[in-house]
């Protein structure tokens, strides 16, 4: 059971604080944020605006200073003195915002998750952890799906030697925790070069495909097959 440290309600058109309504199953959107470190910081802050803002549309939710409100809101709220490892969930109605705070710590399951991604980001993207030399793409798990992979090494020769052909060592990770994943020996003649670091796939990764939009991976990337 989740442990709240926070629970506020604003009013939307003006933000003078109300009694906390929760919003739950009323007409609104949600968004959940992780915040950690001290001063508190918020993972994919930017993209969770952005979704919640697009999806506001359908209940003809619109104002300009949302994005901007939220935030003050936000900063009004978390303390510089305080080493967060929290959930922030907020809620936006035609009338409300709401925010909710609590204590990663507290929740088991998702408290390990992050604590996987905070190994992640600790070790394996640290200048002394190079554990992945580059990402790419690959068909994973059936022909025309495809996944973010990352390059470990090639087969050692007593893996070698029953292989036909050039083959790699692969790492898929799986969402949100990518301390978890699949190893795989792929055909080199498979692998799909892109034009995107270990750190951003790992952040695609970790947000549920958020941090990147569609036209930003087209954009960005020149798939090549070796």
């Amino acid at each position: 059971m989740a442990i709240y440290s926070l629970k506020k309600s604003y009013q939307l058109k003006d933000l003078q604080e109300v009694d906390f309504k929760d919003l739950w199953g009323d007409h609104g959107i949600f968004t959940t944020m992780w915040i950690f470190g001290k001063p508190p910081k918020i993972l994919f802050f930017e993209n969770h605006i952005k979704n919640l803002i697009k999806s506001l549309k359908i209940y003809n939710v619109k104002k300009r200073s949302l994005k901007k409100d939220i935030l003050k809101i936000i900063n009004t709220n978390l303390s510089k003195k305080i080493h967060y490892n929290h959930l922030l969930r907020v809620a936006v109605s035609k009338k409300i915002i709401s925010v909710y705070e609590y204590v990663l710590n507290k929740v088991p399951v998702i408290s390990s998750i992050y604590k996987g991604i905070k190994q992640v980001s600790d070790t394996l993207l640290s200048n002394s952890g190079q554990a992945f030399s580059k990402a790419v793409l690959i068909e994973f798990p059936n022909a025309g799906t495809y996944t973010f992979a990352f390059v470990t090494g090639v087969p050692n020769d007593q893996i070698a030697k029953y292989l036909k052909g050039k083959f790699v060592n692969v790492y898929v990770p799986t969402t949100p925790n990518p301390t978890s994943g699949y190893t795989l020996i792929v055909p080199t003649k498979k692998i799909i070069e892109i034009d995107l670091s270990v750190d951003q796939v790992l952040k695609y990764v970790i947000s549920m495909g958020v941090s990147t939009t569609d036209k930003e991976f087209i954009k960005n990337n020149k798939k090549k097959r070796k």
